[in-house]
């Protein structure tokens, strides 16, 4: 059986700007998660001097490999917990669980908000406030979990998508609470540079855009530190949790719809469609007939949970569907119309 190496060309980045203590004071730390920012968008484009300065004074890795599934949630508790996909358990932007017949859904879906999804293992905003540390969170995606009955200092939360006002807004309360010595660490999340690569391209000038606000945003903080005598005590990370690339719709790649392929009816719901594949639930007594009707599917693997790739670190996890369809690039599988 042919192996998919989903990670192809789907690669994160993570810059560091780290100074030594003016003091015996720990430093502080202040992160930023960038949505979709691919490992070599800073480094393509002039305008983006911030970035360069960052990688040019600190440190930086050229790029960093997704875990699988390369998605938002799951990379991003990948990169808070430091345990791959099936450990901590976030093993999708959708997600089923068979005990509770609950499914985790990416947006405003209350059930998303119980901490029994978040609990696979325990983030680093968790263990800091556990540890007396104060850390507030902005914009961070269900911060306000109660992840083993524990809560930040401060979680402003997710809604709808934050502006280069928000997060300006959110860098001045940042860098005030850093001078009164009132917070240890802040977290801030930004969505635009993958939210507008997905609708108008990665070489559209509306993501060049959203990622240049990246880097003013980020020139901002850093004349803020200095305006306030924080340069050398606070350490700024920039990370992203995947990458993003272009898929010409045509004869060499594009969407193929899987109900040309299988029988709906052998299906239990949900089944969840993230693109580059599809988690399937067949109804009892179904599954090699699925299974079987799945090797028809052109440019794809597909995977009974057992015979996923052990070098994934997904096939344990503990919502990992029986059935896994993953595409081959640049072909992506469509939402049938049942």
């Amino acid at each position: 059986m042919a192996v998919v190496h989903p990670s192809i060309a789907l690669l994160s980045m993570i810059v560091f700007s780290l100074s030594p203590p003016a003091s015996g004071v720990p430093n502080r730390l202040v992160a930023f998660l960038i949505d979709g920012l691919r490992w070599d968008y800073p480094f393509s484009d002039p305008e983006l001097s911030e970035f360069q300065a960052m990688a040019r004074e600190g440190a930086r890795a050229r790029y960093v490999t997704p875990d699988f599934p390369v998605k938002s949630y799951p990379n991003y508790y990948t990169i808070m917990t430091g345990l791959h996909t099936e450990s901590h358990g976030m093993t999708g932007n959708y997600m089923h669980d068979v005990m509770r017949n609950t499914s985790f859904l990416l947006g405003y879906n209350p059930e998303s908000y119980e901490p029994y999804w978040w609990e696979g293992a325990e983030p680093i905003w968790i263990t800091a406030t556990k540890q007396e540390r104060k850390v507030n969170m902005y914009y961070w995606p269900t911060c306000e979990v109660p992840i083993f009955n524990t809560l930040p200092n401060k979680c402003e939360p997710y809604a709808g998508y934050p502006t280069y006002n928000n997060i300006t807004d959110s860098i001045d309360e940042i860098v005030q609470l850093f001078s009164e010595r009132a917070v240890d660490m802040a977290f801030v999340y930004f969505e635009d540079v993958d939210r507008l690569g997905h609708a108008h391209g990665v070489e559209s000038q509306q993501r060049l855009e959203a990622t240049r606000d990246v880097s003013r945003f980020l020139e901002y903080l850093r004349e803020n530190l200095g305006r306030t005598g924080q340069s050398d005590d606070v350490n700024v990370v920039v990370m992203s949790d995947h990458g993003m690339a272009t898929v010409e719709y045509g004869p060499s790649g594009g969407y193929v719809s899987l109900s040309s392929f299988i029988d709906h009816n052998d299906l239990d719901n949900p089944v969840f469609y993230e693109t580059s594949y599809v988690s399937m639930w067949p109804k009892e007594e179904r599954l090699d007939k699925v299974y079987a009707d799945l090797q028809r599917v052109p440019h794809s693997v597909a995977y009974k949970k057992e015979d996923i790739p052990e070098g994934w670190h997904y096939k344990n996890g503990k919502y990992v569907p029986p059935l896994l369809l993953v595409m081959t690039f640049p072909y992506l599988i469509g939402k049938a119309v049942w």
